[in-house]
């Protein structure tokens, strides 16, 4: 009996110490929204479009896409419909494009998008959405507009962002 109060005490000791420990560590330092990467990074992570391109398509989101993706991006439809959409921001929309050019993004959109009306958004409008989605997703803005050429497209790979 007194060897196993003996070994709580100590036990509890250890965990005491472990607990002051990290309580006098420096706190975490709070993430900037936007951050600036170096140079070596890739092409996506060093701004590839502009906050005025993510504005347009913020407004286009609004108009096209928030009802059925949400407000904040996050999916789910509305609960008067049976519409079940994807996430537009967040680690299962990340997981599912890394690696894949961001031309195949544009034209998911472009041809699929929206739901109600697939195809009628422009190739420029489905760019600019792209946009606003880095944007909200705390990919860095640059000074140049992600452009609508298809090739350019193709040779920007979605990366994930740490």
């Amino acid at each position: 009996m007194r060897l196993r109060l003996l070994v709580v005490a100590v036990v509890g000791l250890v965990l005491a110490g472990s607990l002051a420990a990290s309580a006098q560590r420096a706190p975490l330092p709070v993430p900037s929204p936007r951050r600036t990467l170096s140079e070596s990074a890739p092409r996506q992570l060093n701004g590839v479009y502009t906050v005025d391109q993510a504005l347009r398509g913020q407004v286009l989101y609004r108009k096209a896409c928030a009802y059925c993706h949400m407000e904040e991006l996050t999916g789910g439809g509305p609960q008067d419909s049976l519409i079940t959409s994807p996430p537009l921001v967040g680690p299962n929309f990340r997981s599912y494009w890394v690696g894949r050019p961001l031309e195949h993004l544009v034209t998911k959109i472009a041809t699929t998008m929206p739901k109600y009306s697939p195809g009628s958004l422009s190739r420029q409008e489905a760019v600019d959405l792209l946009a606003y989605i880095l944007w909200e997703s705390n990919f860095p803005d640059g000074a140049t507009e992600l452009p609508a050429d298809s090739d350019e497209l193709e040779s920007i790979p979605f990366t994930e962002y740490k």
